[in-house]
């Protein structure tokens, strides 16, 4: 202890400013990333998609092993403590960044003896957000693993970064792997597979610490949209992230971080757009013609789906195809935290048309960890783009046989059985992260999910479209 205390002082001391500025002296701050001095990557991969492939027994999962040093953890033990000071006090400025330390991992099947490799100096990175899957660095913390931190183009699986996430907000366990698959389309094959992360399991040790069963998850960078997009070797157009209050409106945005219009305070994660705050600035202005048009569709007498079908010169517009897939997508896995109910956890894409220059903007999901449990319907939609095709009555034609094709496309039955197996895969695991919640609470959420998988297709059907029969086979049990 008293060493560590030293450690913490030391630190303290010497990072006499971060990416915010300059700080007065005796104030703590985010310590700078770490610069990794010990770097190799060997790995030798299995099929591809191997870090996702969900195995029948659970003593079939990859064991992911990762140690830091007392020197690297104690950074995050300051970020914790800075961070929980800006969440429960002024929140001045942005949330804390947490730090990228160096860390080595080894990926193995302990039962097996198949070994895949290790790599030293990965990056590793705290995520998430306090009072739901953030949980600090010593109680089955949501990592980000960046494999490119120490040695550029290190990749896993075809990333090179992943999430390995803590189960923080998804009580089930398979809320996250289930609604993505059913985006993907995984149950039929990819058939009418739309653009979303792969999600699967694996058994963390964390510094000598067994946690169990983590979720792996993919992240959304440039090497999801190249291969979802059919990209080769040319430059990227910008991935914009959305968080919570980002919506295409010129104004009125609630949630925003500053007096701007609301679509400004979109992000850039990847494309020209990531290089510097100038380029930012470029990137996000290429946003506005579409929004203008987006912002006037109600004096238009062509209404949203207008809006949104009208050519813009020189500019890319949003994908209406695309945006009805999506929205129906949101519904019908009642994504209550997503884009079209609450403006939060979205990317998007500026599409390529076939000669490389800007095409259609197009949704791509993310943060399913509150999905399959909420009969949300469209009426309830609070983003600018779904409650204006919603008051069209002719755009709400549209969307409702989207709808209608999306719930029938779905093999329910394939998703209820998955559901089940996946929970049964939990329950047969020594250790697993679903112990951070209450059990009560636990199955109270698997049973509404279940409920909800059951119920899904007939409530769409016969409720919100006036069906007579439900679009779908009855589910059974």
């Amino acid at each position: 202890m008293f060493q560590r205390l030293i450690i913490l002082a030391l630190l303290v001391g010497c990072a006499k400013e971060d990416a915010r500025g300059p700080k007065s002296d005796g104030e703590v701050v985010v310590p700078p990333d770490s610069e990794c001095t010990v770097v190799s990557h060997e790995m030798e991969e299995p099929a591809p998609g191997w870090l996702f492939d969900v195995p029948e027994d659970v003593d079939d999962l990859y064991d992911i092993t990762i140690d830091a040093t007392e020197e690297e953890w104690v950074k995050f033990e300051i970020y914790d403590q800075i961070y929980r000071n800006w969440q429960y006090g002024d929140k001045e400025g942005k949330k804390p960044k947490s730090p990228t330390i160096c860390a080595t991992m080894t990926i193995e099947n302990v039962k097996t003896g198949t070994v895949v490799g290790t790599s030293e100096g990965i990056g590793l990175a705290l995520k998430g957000k306090l009072d739901n899957s953030y949980r600090g660095p010593n109680d089955n913390p949501y990592l980000k693993i960046d494999l490119a931190h120490s040695v550029e183009g290190a990749t896993l699986d075809g990333m090179s970064d992943f999430r390995l996430y803590n189960h923080g907000q998804d009580l089930s366990g398979i809320q996250r792997y289930l609604g993505y698959k059913i985006w993907r389309d995984d149950y039929n094959d990819g058939l009418n597979a739309y653009p979303a992360p792969r999600a699967g399991f694996a058994t963390l040790n964390l510094n000598g610490q067994s946690l169990g069963i983590y979720g792996t998850n993919e992240t959304i960078k440039e090497e999801f949209v190249r291969r979802w997009f059919d990209i080769g070797d040319i430059m990227i157009n910008n991935l914009y992230e959305g968080e919570y209050g980002t919506d295409f409106m010129l104004s009125g945005c609630s949630g925003s971080d500053d007096d701007g219009p609301c679509f400004m305070n979109i992000e850039v994660e990847a494309g020209p757009g990531a290089a510097d705050d100038a380029a930012l600035e470029v990137a996000i202005e290429k946003i506005r013609p579409m929004v203008v048009e987006i912002d006037d569709h109600r004096t238009q007498q062509d209404g949203m789906c207008g809006a949104l079908n009208r050519q813009i010169p020189g500019a890319s517009n949003m994908d209406l195809d695309k945006f009805m897939t999506f929205f129906a997508l949101e519904t019908v896995i009642g994504a209550r935290e997503g884009y079209s109910y609450l403006t939060n956890n979205y990317f998007m894409f500026d599409a390529p048309s076939e000669d490389g220059s800007e095409g259609n903007y197009v949704l791509i999901p993310w943060g399913f960890d509150q999905v399959l449990h909420d009969d949300k319907s469209p009426d309830f939609a609070g983003a600018v783009i779904p409650m204006g095709i919603i008051e069209d009555q002719e755009c709400k034609a549209r969307f409702d046989q989207e709808l209608a094709t999306v719930i029938a496309q779905i093999d329910w039955q394939a998703v209820y059985d998955d559901a089940v197996n996946t929970t049964a895969f939990f329950d047969a695991a020594e250790t697993n992260s679903l112990g951070i919640h209450e059990p009560a609470d636990v199955e109270s959420m698997r049973s509404d999910i279940l409920a909800f998988i059951k119920n899904r297709c007939e409530t769409l059907s016969k409720v919100y479209l006036d069906e007579p029969e439900s679009l779908c086979p009855a589910v059974s049990r």
